[in-house]
């Protein structure tokens, strides 16, 4: 992973969040970005920007949703496609009847990752 990708990560670029403002998108709940893929049990949600090599972001296993990214979605978007995942039970992904576990949560994120992409992702 490229050491920029890591820092805007860790919030070490300056302006990466600047100010702390709120955006005017929507983050988590796009109806432009917004796409569900379904994988055997739930619809799973997510979100699609900008273009280039794509990068996944996942928010927290148990906690948390795609709007946290609201501050590094459009800084990577200017140059890599952004594929926001919200796992399942969380935000606009239905929770499904399967074990909930980090296994479970990994295969979800592979399956929405491979209808979209076949090759590497960051």
């Amino acid at each position: 992973m490229k050491k920029w990708l890591i820092a805007a990560l860790l919030g070490l670029i300056p302006g990466a969040n600047a100010g702390h403002a709120q955006t005017s998108v929507p983050y988590g709940n796009n109806p432009t970005a917004g796409h569900y893929y379904n994988v055997g049990d739930a619809d799973l949600y997510y979100e699609l920007y900008g273009q280039g090599k794509p990068v996944v972001l996942l928010h927290g296993g148990l906690f948390g949703y795609i709007d946290e990214y609201e501050f590094l979605i459009p800084k990577l978007a200017q140059t890599h496609q952004v594929i926001a995942i919200g796992t399942r039970g969380h935000g606009k992904s239905a929770i499904g009847n399967k074990p909930f576990s980090y296994r479970q949560l990994a295969d979800d994120a592979y399956q929405v990752i491979r209808q979209l992409r076949t090759g590497s992702v960051a």
